[in-house]
């Protein structure tokens, strides 16, 4: 967790927002704005490939080029009533609830992060400035609004099927 971050549920939604603006973007900087970053932002560039098109379909199923929006949103999601009563009209207590129009808790999640994205940006996929500059390569910053959120990533990142390698192959008996 990064120190002071909000909690979508407990902090205001605007915090959170600002939070995800701070760190994360899909900004495409012209050369004249910034020449390092503008080279860098194009490692970022989604390419159609057969990965993205399987079982012969003409949609990417990464969802590219992704819709342009003049700022960032967060779409709630209810999951499901908590079972204990909350007659107040503040943020629950428990993690990832609020209260609903009758006061009892509601787990909530974000289903859906709509980033900040201007024309120009539809297929840049989302990063931060700094690591970007820092690592000189590919990545894939989000916002995760739960521990689920983060342990599904993190397996289906794993299990992901990808060209072998000789590396690969290598690292196979070590595991």
């Amino acid at each position: 967790k990064i120190l002071n971050a909000p909690i979508l549920g407990e902090d205001p939604i605007e915090d959170v927002i600002a939070f995800i603006d701070k760190y994360v973007t899909t900004y495409f900087p012209t050369i004249e704005e910034d020449p390092v970053l503008h080279e860098l932002v194009k490692l970022q560039l989604h390419k159609h490939t057969k990965t993205c098109q399987k079982a012969n379909c003409d949609i990417c199923r990464f969802g590219y080029p992704l819709p342009l929006s003049e700022t960032t949103r967060v779409d709630m999601k209810q999951v499901g009533k908590n079972r204990k009563s909350n007659t107040s009209t503040e943020p629950d207590n428990t993690k990832g609830t609020i209260p609903d129009s009758t006061g009892k808790s509601l787990f909530i999640r974000a289903k859906n992060i709509i980033y900040k994205r201007l024309p120009g940006c539809e297929f840049v996929n989302t990063y931060n400035p700094i690591l970007l500059l820092a690592t000189k390569s590919n990545i894939d910053v989000q916002y995760v609004t739960t521990m689920w959120d983060v342990v599904n990533y993190i397996i289906s990142y794993a299990t992901k099927k990808e060209k072998s390698t000789d590396c690969d192959s290598a690292l196979i008996p070590l595991l």
